[in-house]
């Protein structure tokens, strides 16, 4: 009897390990298959730009890339209606429609984020008004075209 509850507390440390290996095999390459956003756009800004300093950046979620990047010149983009987000700031309450200075390609770089819902119409509308289109696997990051 004794032998038997000996198996049966070894048999169940096993499982419980072979359990705990898989949890943490899948959490590691969970990790591997999906990019972070953020890192994933500051590493295209590091490799593409060679003066921060002089840029203009619109982005959704530019309170992250001011902090990573050490840069407050960076504007937040905001959706208006999430249905169809367009292209605003703002400010003291109030949204601000900035096509305009998108048209005047005021921005050098703008950041969206493929999980917002910004449709293929927007996105074909920046590239209308002079911007490349650089397409990561997170992110789509549009540049000023030269």
């Amino acid at each position: 009897m004794k032998n038997n509850f000996n198996i049966l507390i070894i048999i169940t440390l096993f499982i419980f390990v072979l359990r705990v290996h898989s949890l943490i095999t899948l959490d590691s390459s969970t990790h591997n298959k999906f990019s972070d956003p953020v890192s994933e756009v500051i590493g295209f800004i590091e490799q593409n730009v060679t003066n921060i300093t002089d840029l203009k950046i619109l982005a959704e979620d530019a309170h992250i890339y001011r902090h990573y990047l050490d840069f407050n010149s960076i504007d937040f983009l905001r959706p208006y209606d999430y249905a169809d987000p367009g292209f605003y700031l703002r400010r003291e309450r109030a949204y601000i429609n900035i096509e305009d200075k998108l048209a005047d390609n005021f921005y050098d770089l703008v950041v969206i984020h493929h999980s917002s819902n910004y449709s293929d119409s927007s996105i074909k509308k920046l590239q209308n008004l002079g911007y490349n289109l650089h397409k990561l696997q997170t992110a789509s990051v549009f540049t000023k075209k030269t």
